[in-house]
């Protein structure tokens, strides 16, 4: 939607007309007496004019590009954010337009302390957010509230950004790669449904301290939590059962609670380091204080693993 202001504000006449340069691209739907709701036709450019009714020839143009599928609407804190549908037959869309900024169609800054994506939008269910979603578009620190209907967060989708805090609903199914790199979120809890976590998707988390991680996700990839420089604790519940040799490079973690008890196997060529903390289940110490390199990941130190009698209660 669009709508005029007027200078000076105690002009006597407000009112205005629209029009579009190509009914073809995008045509106005709706039109009052200083707004409009303009709506993609087909893909293509269009330009929209606002022009003053008190025959004074004030008037001012917008350019706009319609790619298919491609929508906009507000949220309830009044920030613009654009959707791609995914199915019409299924009345599904997407947050974003899963192209990159350079390439995005808009590339405006996006300036708020919260923005809270709906469950639905326009008569269609917000169901993930698309690749470069929101890279590098936060111009301050901002925090993201997600509906419980998205089951895919896309690749670098919100990277390079000032994003604070976030919530993961517990529909979520997969996060893709770099999707929360040099963000400055300080924790993050990955529920049950998550299976996947795309490489270095949490890199460079500079003020993240703790990460907890369901046992859905069997792996954790390479440079998943990698130098993030303040994470010291990682909880990882039984389920995982593989850590890349990378995945919490140049993080310097002090405790490590494990639920699993089966020890976690290891690619091949992880260091060891001897100053962690390692919390595992009663009956399990000498499993993973044992000396097969594979499952070593934690500890090269057994003093330095401790049982508790129950594991959740760390």
């Amino acid at each position: 939607s669009y709508a005029s202001n007027f200078e000076p504000t105690n002009s006597s006449n407000h009112n205005v007309t629209w029009s579009t340069s190509n009914p073809e691209v995008a045509t106005i739907q709706t039109s009052y007496s200083n707004w409009c709701v303009v709506t993609g036709i087909s893909a293509g450019t269009a330009t929209i004019t606002c022009t003053a009714a008190d025959g004074g020839g004030a008037s001012t143009t917008c350019k706009i590009t319609v790619i298919d599928g491609v929508f906009s609407d507000n949220t309830v804190e009044g920030i613009e954010v654009t959707y791609r549908i995914v199915s019409d037959d299924n009345k599904t869309c997407e947050v974003g337009t899963g192209l990159e900024k350079k390439k995005a169609l808009s590339t405006a800054t996006i300036s708020g302390t919260t923005i809270t994506i709906p469950e639905k939008v326009n008569g269609y269910t917000v169901i993930g957010v698309s690749d470069y979603a929101f890279d590098s578009r936060f111009g301050g620190s901002t925090k993201v509230i997600l509906p419980n209907s998205i089951s895919y967060i896309g690749n670098r989708a919100f990277s390079d950004g000032a994003l604070t805090d976030i919530n993961i609903p517990n529909s979520l199914v997969s996060i893709g790669a770099v999707a929360f790199g040099d963000c400055k979120i300080k924790g993050i809890k990955i529920p049950d449904n998550v299976v996947s976590i795309g490489q270095s998707a949490f890199i460079n988390c500079k003020e993240m301290t703790s990460a907890k991680i369901s046992g859905s996700v069997k792996r954790l990839e390479k440079y998943s939590f990698a130098q993030c420089d303040n994470l010291t604790s990682v909880v990882l519940y039984d389920g995982v059962s593989f850590i890349d040799k990378d995945a919490f490079r140049k993080s310097p973690l002090t405790d490590v609670t494990v639920y699993s008890k089966k020890p976690i196997r290891k690619s091949a060529g992880i260091s060891t380091i001897t100053d962690q903390r390692l919390f595992v289940p009663k009956g399990v110490k000498e499993y993973y204080g044992n000396n097969d390199d594979l499952y070593r990941f934690i500890t090269a130190d057994i003093s330095n693993i401790f049982e508790m009698d129950d594991v959740e209660d760390h």
